[in-house]
Parts: structure tokens; sequence; C-alpha cells
């Protein structure tokens, strides 16, 4: 399933949702989950794809300049990507659980549609994102003690990717009960986005 926002003006600019959805009232999910730190920044192939893109459109020239400014770093320290609050995963197979085969087939399914996507995409900044309608719980360790707790949305890194020498790729994965959420914050990213575009008037 794909979902879309597009700036109408003049350069083109919109965000891409490419939406598996998997449904299981049986199996839960369970994610190993960790805060962001400084180190996962470079990997985020969403950001990092979206500057390559950039490079690639006519306003490449004026754009390019603002990547290492305090503006750009300030602007793009709001979008989704970076929000601490939103935890990386790792999914953590159970071995009684079917559930687990649904999870992969769902990335598997976003990767492949990235890779046929790849060159009628280049306006779009691309989310790939999987919506389960089911329970999602994390697990982490939390001074000696393992906590599990529910969870409505976190963030998995594939890397299937980089096998095939591209930026691994951050999937959001979302609860159903709180897509509507998750689309407030990709609507607030396609702002920031076409701000930037806007302030270096172009």
């Amino acid at each position: 399933m794909l979902a879309m926002k597009m700036r109408l003006q003049p350069p083109r600019l919109g965000v891409l949702l490419i939406i598996e959805c998997k449904k299981s009232l049986k199996h839960e999910w369970v994610f190993h989950t960790q805060e962001k730190e400084s180190e996962f920044l470079p990997l985020l192939g969403t950001l990092i794809d979206f500057v390559k893109k950039i490079k690639s459109t006519p306003f490449a020239d004026k754009l390019t300049n603002l990547t290492a400014s305090d503006i750009m770093a300030s602007k793009l320290s709001g979008l989704h990507v970076f929000d601490k609050a939103i935890k990386i995963g790792i999914f953590n197979i159970i071995p009684s659980s079917t559930g687990k085969d649904d999870f992969y087939e769902a990335t598997k399914q976003i990767i492949s549609a990235l890779e046929s996507m790849s060159e009628g995409v280049k306006s779009f900044i691309v989310f790939p994102t999987i919506v389960f309608d089911g329970e999602i719980f994390e697990f982490y360790q939390e001074n000696n003690e393992t906590k599990i707790l529910p969870i409505n949305h976190l963030q998995f890194m594939s890397f299937e990717e980089a096998r095939a020498g591209m930026f691994p790729c951050l999937i959001d994965v979302v609860r159903k009960t709180y897509f509507s959420e998750f689309l407030r914050m990709i609507e607030r990213d396609f702002y920031i986005f076409a701000e930037l575009v806007k302030i270096k008037g172009v």
C-alpha cells in the first residue's frame, strides 16, 4: 500500500509511505529495544537517501551548502527519525511463535518495493512502514532488571541493503491503533523538508 503527500509548487517535493500491513490475534511481536545513540545517525538510510535525491535535483547547488549548516542540522533534528523517544528495535525470534514469519515477510516486501521503485520516486522522501494489527512489546534491561512493556511505535533497522552496497534502511513499525498519530509525525516531517527548500528560496 502507498500513501503520499506532495508539494505541488516547483520544485516538487513529497513524502511517500510504503506500507505493509500485518495482523495477528494470537501472536504478538516482541522487540529488544534501545534508545538512539549518536552512532545510529550515520546509518539512517532515509535521510542519506534524501540528501542524494536533493543532489540530483535542479536545486542541488543551493541546498548542498545548507547540509552542513546549523539551519539544516536544527531543522533535521525535528524529524521523527531523530526522535530519541522512538526506540530502535531488534525483532526477537520466539521459537514457539509463528508471528516471526509475518514480520520477516513484511520486511522482505518492503525491501522489494523499495528496490523496484528506486528510480520512480526521486521527488519523494520515502518512509518504509509496517503497520501491525496486534500486540507489540519491547524488552530491555534497566538497573539489572528486564522490562517487558507494550509499545506503539519503534524503528527496525534492516541491513538487507547493506549487502548490496547501499545504506541500511530504517523501517517504522507501528501498531494499528497508533497509526493516526504516526501520520501526524510524517506530516510534520513533510513540512520540515518543505521549509528547508523554502529557506534557500528555490
